[in-house]
């Protein structure tokens, strides 16, 4: 179990005991199932904001401030700990003449332009999507989707060498990993999105799989490899393209995104339309 309080620890701000390396290593195929718990907060946060103010005043919660709250209750939840990969990977990827001073780059703890505009255009565009979700389809993205995006950073460290030869943090999710493990967390990921998503979760685990390969390709073109920050870049890229392609899903009557027990009648009662546009 050590290898789960390390994914605990490391992937969310809920403090946990003290692990070694090898336990960091071995957190990998937990990454899914943490993020299925980061998923339940998520969808906790957002059934207790829509139904309080229900209950208290008989009307809808405003979407445009319920989708900006979960964005920030997601940052915090986690600590900002794949944004600022995202903003890293974002400076040095588009800047720099060669990998090694990309590399540079990346270790700076300074913001540049290419992480400013990153990150404004990734969480525009998955603002936007999570208004465009309606229910109940959003509770089950929004549930399924950390877990995804988690999954994503096991693909791209099985994937892709690591490029930095000095060692790094991500560098101690590597060592140990093997191949079972992947297989471990991609069969999770698989369960949990069939169950809780049917059909529309075999698309976003496709998505997900999809952004972790291109992102890691373009990134070893670049770099020579993967780094942690190039992993956290992956989480909030897979991130957002899943409530993309979850949004259009669901406006579009595409597919269903609901689990496979509502086939059967059963509905618990989330995800009602219980706030105003």
């Amino acid at each position: 179990m050590r290898g789960l309080f390390a994914a605990i620890g490391f992937l969310t701000i809920v403090p946990m005991p003290r692990v070694g390396e090898g336990s960091l290593a071995w957190s990998r195929m937990w990454f899914p199932v943490v993020g299925l718990g980061i998923g339940g907060l998520l969808t906790g946060f957002d059934y207790v904001l829509r139904e309080g103010f229900w209950t208290l005043t008989g009307a809808g919660f405003p979407s445009l401030l319920l989708a900006a709250l979960l964005i920030v209750f997601l940052v915090v939840i986690t600590r900002g700990l794949h944004l600022d990969g995202f903003m890293d990977t974002c400076d040095g990827l588009f800047g720099g003449a060669n990998p090694e001073r990309r590399l540079e780059i990346m270790r700076d703890p300074r913001v540049g332009s290419f992480a400013v505009a990153g990150v404004l255009c990734l969480y525009l565009i998955s603002f936007a999507a999570i208004v465009s979700l309606w229910p109940p389809g959003r509770f089950w993205a929004l549930l399924i989707i950390p877990c995804l995006s988690r999954w994503a950073m096991v693909v791209t460290m099985s994937a892709f060498p690591y490029a930095r030869s000095e060692g790094g943090l991500g560098s101690a999710l590597l060592q140990g990993g093997t191949r079972a493990q992947t297989l471990i967390a991609t069969v999770i990921a698989a369960v949990a999105a069939v169950v809780l998503a049917g059909p529309t979760g075999v698309v976003l685990l496709i998505v997900a799989g999809a952004v972790a390969l291109v992102v890691g390709q373009f990134a070893t073109s670049r770099l020579g490899g993967v780094t942690g920050d190039v992993y956290g870049a992956v989480n909030e890229l897979a991130t957002m393209a899943m409530l993309v392609a979850a949004s259009l899903i669901v406006l579009g009557n595409i597919l269903p995104l609901e689990p496979l027990w509502l086939a059967q009648g059963i509905d618990l009662g989330f995800g009602d339309d219980s706030y105003a546009p």
